[in-house]
């Protein structure tokens, strides 16, 4: 799904409203949208009950996640807002990187985000990247692995516990946003 946050407005409207049955079939739906922030992407954003914001220590990426998070306290978002940081070294400087973000979101904005987990830098991931295969697949005993699998879990997990019941459901709430 990583290409609908890119596609062009009619072609959107078409696949929103074919994805739109997945609803009734799926316990959870998983969009990622890539990175920045498109009007594509904002609407993916705002249309969902959970959001998992990923970045890096990069600082280009961390501004990147604070500005999603600010647009979505900017709309006075609902939402649970959760981090995962990805290509860390360590597990202290995944909290670290944690630490500044939610440091500058306490200071600035009204809404609070919770670390799901990071990624470990792991060149299994490259290698599978020439390969043409999902590393999970092609390394699925590797740290990245091992840490995609606990985010897995741990977003399950929450599942189990919905933020807020909506009125509406994901696809119909994000073709009115997208689409007014």
């Amino acid at each position: 799904m990583a290409q609908l946050a890119s596609l062009d407005q009619g072609v959107l409207q078409q696949t929103v409203s074919q994805l739109s049955g997945l609803e009734t079939a799926a316990d959870l739906i998983l969009v990622d949208t890539g990175a920045g922030i498109s009007n594509n992407v904002l609407g993916f954003v705002l249309a969902a009950p959970e959001v998992v914001v990923v970045t890096t220590p990069e600082p280009t990426a961390i501004v990147d996640a604070y500005g999603i998070i600010k647009t979505l306290d900017a709309r006075n978002r609902d939402a649970r807002i959760n981090l995962v940081v990805n290509m860390v070294e360590s597990e202290s400087e995944a909290r670290s990187v944690f630490a500044k973000v939610s440091g500058i979101i306490e200071r600035f904005l009204t809404v609070r985000v919770s670390l799901l987990g990071w990624v470990e830098k792991d060149g299994n991931v490259g290698r599978s990247v020439l390969q043409q295969q999902p590393f999970l697949r092609a390394y699925p005993y590797t740290v990245a692995s091992k840490r995609v699998n606990m985010l897995a879990g741990a977003i399950l997990a929450q599942d189990a516990t919905p933020a807020a019941p909506q009125r509406e459901g994901f696809f119909a709430k994000l073709g009115r946003v997208l689409f007014k």
